[in-house]
Order: structure tokens, then sequence, then C-alpha cells
């Protein structure tokens, strides 16, 4: 009796070939295949190429490697060599369970080396990494911490001195400060300006601000003159990060995703074109 694949399985088997394919696509790349015949060393008339050697470290491994490491590795694979030829002499790849392994691994090389082959070219725009930002924002959020600030704008050093002392003495309060000296606005609010993220409040004020004590105030010097500078309270906020911080991780999920449609049309594709019959 002829089955077809129920859909299920299908992508069940798609998930086995994705997760074979990161296997394949690490050790190898189009952009890193050998074409070097060149011969390395013969064991009992079995030639070893430079290629199969190269394949034996694995290319990630190849920049690092020196010459009496590559020695040690040639060494390796000609044990492996002479190991294999005698397990072929002593008939152990007669046994059925050994055949079938052996053959499951070729399957798995070649089927790899295609999907290799169909996905190599997969390639984005900026323009579709953002629309696809767009889309997904949620998945580049982060948490970020805000400080509640309270500051007191003041003109200049000598009238920054005398804020500060009468701060310090208990004379008046931080609030009381910012409502009779302040030069700005938020003098109406006791001298608070809400909750502030380190991109809201400028590198200069973040440093000084993330290395005081909770109440305590340093002095920063602006444009407009000097800042006493507290804060009084934190809170964490989730934020949207912007696109250009998160490009290289829209790459990456943009191009798993499509690697992964494109197996799953090829591999529907074949399924779709293959008697497929299935006697248990």
């Amino acid at each position: 009796m002829m089955k077809r694949l129920s859909l299920d399985k299908r992508y069940s088997v798609l998930l086995l070939l994705s997760v074979l394919l990161i296997f394949f696509m690490s050790s190898c790349s189009e952009d890193t295949l050998p074409e070097d015949s060149e011969i390395v060393a013969t064991v009992n008339g079995e030639e070893i190429t430079i290629t199969g050697l190269r394949e034996f470290i694995g290319y990630d491994n190849l920049e690092n490697i020196t010459n009496e490491e590559e020695r040690e590795a040639l060494e390796d694979l000609i044990r492996l060599t002479i190991l294999a030829q005698e397990s072929e002499n002593s008939l152990v790849t007669e046994n059925p369970e050994i055949r079938e392994r052996i053959k499951l691994a070729e399957k798995r090389i070649k089927a790899n080396a295609l999907l290799a082959k169909i996905i190599h070219d997969i390639d984005l725009t900026e323009n579709e990494m953002f629309n696809y930002y767009q889309i997904h924002k949620s998945r580049y959020e982060g948490e970020v911490t805000e400080y509640r600030i309270q500051r007191i704008l003041l003109s200049g050093t000598n009238m920054a001195d005398s804020v500060s002392t009468m701060i310090n003495s208990g004379e008046i309060t931080f609030a009381e400060a910012a409502r009779r000296y302040s030069q700005e606005r938020t003098r109406e609010t006791d001298g608070f300006a809400g909750y502030q993220t380190p991109e809201e409040m400028g590198a200069i004020i973040w440093n000084v601000i993330s290395n005081l004590n909770q109440w305590r105030f340093s002095r920063v010097s602006v444009s407009n003159g000097i800042y006493l500078i507290r804060y009084t309270d934190t809170r964490e906020r989730t934020i949207e990060r912007p696109f250009t911080e998160v490009i290289e991780e829209v790459r990456d999920e943009m191009l798993q995703e499509r690697k992964n449609d494109e197996i799953v049309r090829f591999m529907e594709e074949l399924i779709g074109r293959s008697e497929i019959i299935i006697s248990r």
C-alpha cells in the first residue's frame, strides 16, 4: 500500500534535515570547498589527499593550526585509515547494522551537501531587513533602568557653592532650593524632571548619576550653567531597541527563516514527485 507523507511527518523530516544542515555548514561551505588533490600519504595503496586531511581537521580549525598540529592530525588520519581498512579486511562491515549505519551516514552527507547548495545564494537587502524589523519590533525589546531626576540649574560656580552649602547644612531642602533658585521650569515641580533613561539624560549626566547613591547630589557643568542633580527613585522599563543596534540579529533571524522556507519548499516539491511506499 502506498501512502503520502502527512504534513506533520514532512515537517519532522525537514526539522531533521535542518539540524543536519547546521552540522554540515559548520564544517564546510561552498566558499571553502578545496580543489587540491595533492597526495600527502599513501596507506596500503589508499591515497590520502590534502583535501581529505583538511576535511578531517575541519575547515574552521585551519586558520590557527600549526605545522606540528597538522602533522599530528595526519598521523591520526593514517591510524583511522588503517583501522577502517582492517575493518573491511576482517569483514566487520558485513554486519547488517554496520552496513546500515554506513548507508545512513552517506545519505546524510549527500542530503546536506544538496541543501547547502540550495540555500547558498540567499541574500538580504537592508530595506527587507528594516521592514522585517518594523513588523517584529517586539522581538527586539530590551530592559533599561530609568532614574527619577531632580535638579537645580544655577548660573555659575559661586551660586552652586552657596546653594550646596545651604542644602548640606539643612538650612533648606533640595526641593526648596529648586523652587527658589533654579533657572529652569522644573522649579515649578520642585526640580523633578521625570524618569529618564541614559540616552535621554546624556552621557555626562549619566556618568554622574550612575555613580551616586540615592538622594545624594552632585554638580554637573552644562552649556547654560551648573546643575545640582540627584536621583530619588529608579524603575525598569521595556524599550524598543533601534534598528541600527539590532541589524545583525535581524539579519541572522531573517536568513534562518529564508533558509527554512527554501528547504520546506524544496522538500515539498521533492516529496510531491516521489513515490513513497510505507510498508509498516
